[in-house]
């Protein structure tokens, strides 16, 4: 989901990009002049920018989940969720040291 919101918020400020260069090499286009003056332009800018913002919230946020994903950090196994090693490891770890 973040992903998709993402692509989609940064697409279409990309094509508000073009569509704002495109106005400034062609001022005298009548498409371009007609296009800038209405009024849903600015509503697209707010949600391309709510998307962007959004998915690139999400997709920071996401990779939180995946860090701490109940594994042993030694072998890999599974292990309940609070702990870092291991019964095995943990007792490997005791016994080295």
């Amino acid at each position: 989901m973040g992903n998709m919101l993402f692509t989609l918020g940064a697409l279409s400020l990309l094509l508000l990009a073009l569509v704002y260069l495109l106005g400034i090499f062609y001022p005298e286009n009548e498409y371009l002049i007609k296009l800038k003056e209405q009024e849903s332009i600015n509503i697209f800018l707010l949600t391309s920018l709510a998307s962007f913002g959004l998915g690139l919230l999400i997709r920071i946020l996401s990779p939180v989940k995946k860090v701490f994903k109940n594994k042993c950090k030694r072998c890999g196994a599974k292990i309940p969720e609070g702990d870092i090693y291991c019964s095995t490891c943990l007792r490997d770890l005791k016994d080295l040291y």
